[in-house]
């Protein structure tokens, strides 16, 4: 399955959530995307939330996962100035939120990585996970961010 329109203009907007009930297909549509980025030189990161194992911090977790000796912001920084030489956004996946162990680490800290994500102007994040998980893993603030349309948020 690939994106609709309606998500493919998504992609304009630097922060997106996408929803949807379990075998709809919102796996299937990052990876797509994700290959087709690469597929035209395009920067893109994709993780998955069931890599997210530990207690640590979601922003720690992804610099080790990432192999990135680093802080996040530095690293968010990093990838905005390159995006910007190569004058194309890097594109920041992670997929099913809901599959991490401990699913406390993005209602904590999820809001922290959007906002250095909003900070930016050549980086952009998609997150996705499970409907029914939403008061598991998103906290007020990131809520209040898709209420004032900030995030955009779509269900696949």
């Amino acid at each position: 399955m690939r994106f609709n329109s309606q998500e493919e203009s998504a992609i304009c907007k630097r922060v997106v959530c996408l929803t949807g009930e379990a075998g709809i297909g919102k796996s299937h549509s990052i990876a797509s995307a994700v290959s087709s980025s690469i597929s035209r030189g395009a920067p893109a990161i994709l993780l998955l939330g069931q890599q997210f194992t530990s207690t640590d911090t979601a922003e720690k977790q992804i610099m080790d996962l990432l192999h990135v000796n680093s802080d996040f912001q530095n690293f968010i920084e990093v990838l905005n100035a390159y995006g910007e030489r190569v004058q194309q956004d890097v594109i920041i996946y992670i997929d099913a939120l809901n599959e991490s162990p401990n699913k406390a680490i993005w209602k904590q800290g999820l809001f922290s990585i959007i906002s250095e994500v909003m900070r930016q102007q050549h980086v952009k994040f998609l997150f996705s996970f499970r409907e029914g998980y939403k008061n598991a893993l998103l906290s007020d603030e990131v809520n209040s961010l898709i209420s004032q349309k900030d995030i955009l948020s779509m269900h696949h």
